[in-house]
């Protein structure tokens, strides 16, 4: 059996509690594939000094260990950087802490090696400084969201200076703190004139979208049906709401409406949505046609968040398109409470 790492973390934590915890992340690798791709969710991080056209003396590479693999990173170079990256979704205001074990590359050392987590400019890292006889050690950060910013990363990592060898064994990252729950209210730009406020809760519990819309569809299924669910119900709030629900990374759809609008004029759609319990709403986006698509936030345990997206209409055009749909590959479970498209003054 692959060797447990949690009682290292509980021993780690000491005192602090971890029942308000929730795991974002927890890998130790035990299905990865060996070779030189990252495992799936991960990133190869690659810094150098060197000039351009320079090889490096380095190597990143996913090997066999007991009954599962580790990642093995050996930087020769004191002019590089190399390591493993994680990027997911933060919310402003809550606390996020990253858990790492490693050891180090026999005959190596740990030199320079660090373990962070950077959330806008709130960052923090600490040194590996794995001992010499190869002892697994685990290291721990914890880092607060700073107000606006919305993604994070974690980094296992070798800086400049040194020739470290380093082994990632295991990988974890909870929010231990949630961010604090403001309510949410639409305000209408004063003079602007409304083109359409769309609350779900007028519908009735149905299928497939309300009158007044189309359903946007696209699939890259060559055969078998999407696993996809779309259509008014009642959450478990007891109100009701859009669900889109996208369970299949290759389909994108979503709900699409047609509005009159004037040439020149400055539109905001606002969206208030929140991501079913368990689910995010990652690869869900609203989007003006012929403009770049925003991504639809949505919070933790289903609170409501707003998104707000600005266009302005081309000189010549009298309609425009409104779309809220899934992309490819992020599969979001999303509901939509309530959209507003203003022309602006």
């Amino acid at each position: 059996m692959k060797k447990s790492w949690l009682a290292a973390v509980a021993a780690l934590a000491g005192a602090m509690s971890l029942g308000a915890a929730e795991v974002l992340l927890e890998e130790d690798f035990a299905f990865a594939s060996p070779g030189k791709t990252m495992p799936k969710g991960f990133t190869y991080f690659y810094g150098s000094k060197l000039p351009k056209g320079t090889p490096a003396k380095v190597n990143a590479e996913v090997r066999k260990y007991q009954d599962g693999c580790e990642i093995v990173f050996d930087d020769q170079c004191g002019q590089t950087g190399i390591g493993l990256g994680y990027h997911f979704d933060a919310e402003p205001g809550a606390v996020y802490r990253a858990t790492a074990t490693g050891a180090v590359l026999p005959g190596r050392n740990t030199k320079n090696v660090q373990v962070q987590l950077a959330i806008g400019k709130n960052r923090k890292a600490v040194p590996l400084n794995a001992p010499a006889d190869g002892s697994e050690v685990t290291r721990q950060v914890e880092v607060e969201a700073p107000a606006g910013v919305t993604t994070a990363s974690f980094h296992f990592y070798s800086v400049y200076d040194g020739d470290p060898g380093f082994i990632v064994r295991s990988v974890k990252i909870e929010r231990i703190k949630d961010a604090p729950e403001i309510p949410v209210e639409v305000k209408l730009a004063e003079g602007g004139k409304v083109l359409l406020d769309e609350d779900f809760s007028k519908y009735e519990v149905k299928d497939g979208v309300p009158a007044g819309y189309k359903l946007f569809y696209s699939s890259k299924m060559k055969e078998g049906k999407p696993d996809v669910k779309v259509g008014v119900i009642q959450n478990k709030a007891g109100k009701k709401v859009f669900l889109l629900e996208d369970n299949c990374a290759k389909t994108g759809l979503g709900p699409y409406i047609d509005l009159p609008v004037t040439g020149g004029k400055k539109l905001r759609a606002t969206v208030l949505a929140s991501a079913l319990p368990g689910r995010t709403g990652a690869g869900a986006v609203v989007q003006f046609n012929m403009a770049k698509s925003k991504r639809i936030n949505t919070l933790s345990k289903g609170r409501v968040t707003e998104t707000v997206s600005e266009f302005t209409v081309p000189e010549k055009d009298t309609k425009l398109r409104l779309y809220i749909y899934s992309g490819y590959d992020p599969m979001p479970a999303v509901e939509i409470h309530r959209v507003v498209l203003e022309e602006l003054p």
